[in-house]
């Protein structure tokens, strides 16, 4: 017989599948719900065990005695229950030993193998957790010495996994006692000893419904329409429709978003079922909310006592959550939830992503073994809580940068290879942002950077951990990926120094596949390598030129050398230029000019023998395009005469015509651009050795160069301006917030308190957390540190140390509390404290529901729907930013102007939610029609919104729809691909798109802020 103790959650103490017998500690009146072990028995095993208890006990049991039920729903054979004595010393030790010894001489008379036995008296009756142990252990032993022969084979002494004294207690009792009983943080059958504290995360190819774990979580639907959703549908198909009579029955009125719902497996080989509904995506407080969605996942299996899970790709179906986004947040929850959980009963995470969406399964294996990139240091590396965040800096607003990393007038020179740039500056390697670090490293010493000590030192002991268990990998690739605790950029990539000590480029070559193919990096950042600057530019140069002559699929955009002194700088460019102009000699234009000079003067001469098609084509293949030089070669023909220049220009002209391309593409986005930005674009298309002309006010640009190389330059281009829209719109939230409300920390300084103003996107970030109601919102400082902000007692706190000497108190205050305006609609009910959005519903004998009534009514033509409900939409932040934006458009088009209209739009159920609580956000449209221009689409006739394209029914057949204010203002004519509105007259741009001028049916914003969501209808 194997004694095995271990630390465990209630609730899974009561779904053991591998003992025949659990013993329940409970009351003489045998009250199940009363204590924390009888219930939970209770609550997993059905009233039906209560029922026995008052049928075969009607009188209850007496302390000592033991009562023998069924274990109903529980997958035990049998359950003992029994009542223990108030502690009384030495007198309750000796029938605590009684008690075990009689559950484990009943357990063996009646045949079984196994049973569980939780750590008795430890709860309200306050046994002391010594005693306890030491007395169960001991009676455990004594009775495997006076029963040889018995038939039970397994006994499970179980202790609840958050009361550390009773575990250390145990832990203590069986090092005093000769026994085989072993530890182990596990819910799975263990038997002998076993090793705690560890979780192992896998990417799963295949399908959610399939998995084979204690947990499988669904993304669903609000209402909890199962048979919406590939993933939902799929496991509704494989557990069968009593899952969705149980979601029915138990979740009427369906969940909010953040919240979970729990049913049982049903048909699959899990034990629960987490139901979760996901908001639209929203930039990075959705990433937030994805987040923490997956930590209440895993938080609730551990908190169960469960050992696995599976958790689907959450957002990328339906939603198109950003892949790398999802495959990003969800491994950093997981990672997240490893470090600061180190003893939870959770054992196995299986990320499950679907085996034909090849590109999520890509994003995931590139981030899959990609360390936590941590927060802060340790806490007790933090500064002391007077003035500590006295220099602490954020992001700052959103800007329009390039994207393409730091400036030039950062580093102190560049160049560029093969398309790359390389930018070289002094500095200290440890504080890099770029996205990968490469470092030499010898694993057969002491793991220690020949180059910079400080790198090291920054990531502590936990990098030379990572380190010993990549032993083996980086001995049989020579490179290996680490994370980077404590560092600025996201991942380490180490190079083996005993390998490539005599080939350094080679070593970078391999370093650079693993970054760019592997991890997708953009940006990589380099130190020395233990070797001199002048052989460094040599071999990166080297390193280069082999891998980006070859590499399809360029990710890294930009090699980051940074030195500790700066005379290293003049002997790394020396070596780096000498490279160049070799390259600039062998591959420059003239090269490739003078193998179709060649061609040429073979086709005149007649003196050509093999194809001259083949052989242009195999010439130019061989000449790597993307090193042509930056600046025209001048080439000068020596001819007899006039005619056979002529002749030869003729026939060269021919050749290169069929290789070069010219085409203008249109860009709306360009009118709007600053300088700065059309000089990116330059920048872009210089990278391509692609010449380019840019006409702003007209939109549009002139892409001039190889075949090959304009799609690809197009695509950059087409890159950076989606991402710049994407930042403008996110600054305009920004100052439109910052305009509205301000989010406050007092500072504790040496000569008193201050209140300090959050920047505007870490002030938005925070009050969009607010108005969804979230518990808490993060934000990150420019060294990477994450701070919470807790709205129920308004602190703030470094995430790694909530304790109170690092809290400090957070203020918000609306603008309108300083002028005291409201501003605010006279029908408008009062809001409660804090209380931003609220939805009022109004009665049918109101007159404001006539008036919508009415107007839906008027607008609908011959086609009937009935109302089922008008919701009013009190959202204070929208209301106060709709009318910002109506008092700028009223001064610029003039007073008296009819900017304003009552327009309808059509909406699905699950974009609800996002549009109360955040407005319409174009970053969504083209879901139904995009024909006027990509921007929010607004009807004039309500019969157009409530076509069952626009308003699609939802499971219980309700179609919803939204009378809405819209600034109008003055419209021009939308076209197709429309992203930015044209000039109307000095610099002034129109303010919508319609279809008609003179009879128009629709209007298009693009501005988030041009639209009120007033009232929401429900119909049929």
């Amino acid at each position: 017989m194997s004694g095995l103790w271990r630390k465990y959650n209630f609730p899974e103490f009561t779904l053991f599948t591998q003992v025949d017998v659990i013993v329940n500690s409970t009351s003489t009146d045998l009250e199940l719900r009363s204590g924390a072990i009888s219930s939970s028995i209770l609550q997993a095993a059905g009233v039906s065990l209560q029922t026995e208890c008052k049928s075969k006990y009607p009188s209850g049991i007496k302390s000592g005695e033991i009562a023998i039920t069924k274990g109903h729903a529980l997958s035990c054979k049998e359950v003992y229950h029994l009542s223990l004595l108030s502690w009384a010393g030495p007198h309750t030790k000796q029938l605590l030993h009684q008690t075990t010894m009689e559950c484990l001489a009943k357990c063996d008379k009646s045949g079984h193998t196994s049973i569980a036995i939780p750590a008795l008296g430890t709860g309200n009756l306050s046994y002391p957790k010594d005693e306890v142990a030491q007395t169960m252990i001991g009676a455990v032993r004594q009775f495997q010495r006076d029963n040889p022969s018995t038939s039970l084979r397994e006994v499970k002494l179980v202790v609840y996994y958050l009361d550390t004294q009773i575990l250390q207690a145990f832990q203590q009792a069986i090092g005093q006692q000769p026994a085989t009983a072993a530890v182990s943080n596990s819910s799975r059958p263990a038997f002998g000893p076993a090793s705690g504290g560890h979780l192992t995360m896998s990417i799963v190819t295949g399908e959610i419904a399939q998995q084979k774990v204690s947990v499988i979580v669904n993304s669903t639907t609000r209402t909890l329409d199962l048979s919406s959703g590939a993933v939902s549908s799929s496991i509704l198909q494989a557990a069968g429709v009593s899952l969705q009579t149980e979601c029915n029955t138990k979740y009427p009125n369906g969940i909010k978003i953040g919240e979970i719902a729990v049913t049982k497996g049903h048909a699959l080989a899990c034990k629960e079922l987490y139901h979760l509904s996901l908001p639209t995506w929203a930039g990075p407080h959705t990433k937030q909310v994805l987040h923490q969605t997956v930590m209440d996942c895993l938080t609730k299996c551990n908190q169960s006592g469960f050992t696995s899970i599976a958790i689907p790709a959450l957002g990328t179906g339906n939603l198109s959550y950003p892949r790398d986004e999802v495959a990003q947040t969800m491994i950093g929850a997981v990672r997240q939830f490893e470090q600061t959980c180190p003893s939870s009963v959770l054992r196995e995470v299986k990320l499950v992503v679907y085996h034909k969406d090849t590109q999520t399964v890509q994003q995931f294996q590139k981030y899959q073994n990609i360390g936590v990139r941590q927060l802060s240091s340790s806490p007790s590396t933090q500064q002391p809580a007077t003035n500590r965040r006295a220099n602490r800096t954020f992001s700052g607003p959103t800007e329009h940068k390039d994207g393409l990393g730091a400036t030039s007038a950062d580093y102190d020179w560049e160049c560029d290879v093969m398309g790359v740039q390389v930018r070289v500056r002094k500095g200290d390697i440890s504080e890099e942002d770029a996205t990968a670090i490469l470092r030499m490293t010898n694993i057969a010493g002491n793991n220690k950077d020949l180059a910079d000590e400080a790198l090291r030192s920054k990531c502590g002991k936990q990098l030379d951990e990572e380190l010993r268990h990549k032993h083996a990998e980086i001995e049989d690739k020579g490179v290996a990926v680490t994370g980077a605790l404590g560092l600025e950029c996201s991942f380490l990539v180490h190079i083996d120094a005993k390998r490539f000590s005599k080939d350094v480029s080679s070593g970078i070559k391999t370093a650079l596949g693993q970054a760019n193919t592997t991890y997708g990096a953009r940006s990589v950042a380099i130190s020395t390598l233990g070797i001199a600057p002048e052989k460094l530019g040599s071999e990166l140069f080297k390193a280069m030129s082999k891998f980006f002559s070859t590499e399809k699929d360029r990710r890294i955009r930009e090699v980051r050398v940074i030195l500790r002194d700066k005379l290293q700088i003049p002997q790394f460019k020396l070596a780096m230029e000498k490279h160049l102009n070799k390259q600039k000699d062998g591959n420059s234009l003239w090269t490739t000019s003078k193998r179709l000079f060649q061609a040429a003067k073979q086709k005149l001469s007649g003196t050509q023998t093999t194809s001259p098609v083949a052989e242009e084509r195999r010439q130019l293949a061989s000449a790597p395009w993307t090193t042509m030089a930056r600046k025209g070669t001048k080439l000068y023909i020596y001819a007899e005469n006039e005619q056979a220049v002529r002749d030869f220009l003729e026939a060269f002209n021919d050749r290169v015509k069929d290789r070069v391309q010219c085409i203008t593409y249109k860009e709306d986005a360009l009118r709007s651009m600053k300088s700065v930005q059309s000089d990116t674009i330059r920048k872009i298309a210089a990278e391509h050795d692609v010449g380019i002309e840019i006409w702003p006010e007209q939109g549009r640009y002139e892409l001039k160069g190889l075949i090959n190389a304009l799609p690809i330059v197009h695509k950059r281009i087409n890159e950076f301006v989606k991402d710049a829209e994407h930042r403008k719109r996110e600054s305009e939230q920004e100052s439109f917030i910052k305009g509205i409300v301000q989010w406050s920390y007092l500072e504790v300084t040496l000569t008193g308190t201050e209140k300090l103003d959050y920047d505007p996107k870490e002030n938005k970030i925070i009050e969009t957390a607010f108005l969804d109601k979230m518990k808490t919102a993060e934000i990150v400082d420019s060294k990477g540190i994450t701070y919470v902000i807790e709205f129920e007692n308004m602190v703030e706190y470094p995430q790694n140390d909530p304790s109170e000497e690092q809290r400090v108190q957070v203020i918000r205050k609306t603008r309108e509390s300083d002028s005291g305006e409201k501003r605010l609609p006279s029908n408008w009910e009062p809001h409660g404290t804090n209380e931003q959005v609220k939805l009022v519903k109004l009665k049918t004998t109101d007159k404001e529901y006539g008036e919508v009534e009415d107007r839906l009514r008027d607008t609908q033509g011959n086609k009937y729907v009935t109302i089922v409900s008008v919701d009013r939409i009190q959202n204070v932040m929208l209301y106060q930013q709709y009318q910002a934006k109506k008092t700028n458009m009223d001064e610029q088009n003039g007073k008296g102007f009819p900017n304003e209209m009552t327009l309808w739009h059509g909406t699905a159920t699950d974009a609800i939610q996002s549009i109360n609580n955040h407005g319409f956000n174009r970053s969504y449209c083209g879901k139904n029609a995009t024909v006027f221009g990509e921007g929010v689409y607004f009807a004039v006739k309500s019969s157009y919104s409530t076509r069952h394209t626009y308003s699609p029914p939802d499971s219980s057949g309700n179609r919803f729809l939204y009378q809405c204010k819209v600034l109008v203002g003055h419209p021009t004519v939308g076209i197709s691909g429309m992203r930015v509105l044209p000039i109307r007259q000095d610099h002034v741009k129109y303010d919508t798109a319609t279809n008609n001028l003179r009879n128009p049916e629709m209007y298009v914003i693009f501005n988030d802020t041009q639209a009120y969501p007033e009232y929401l209808i429900k119909f049929t």
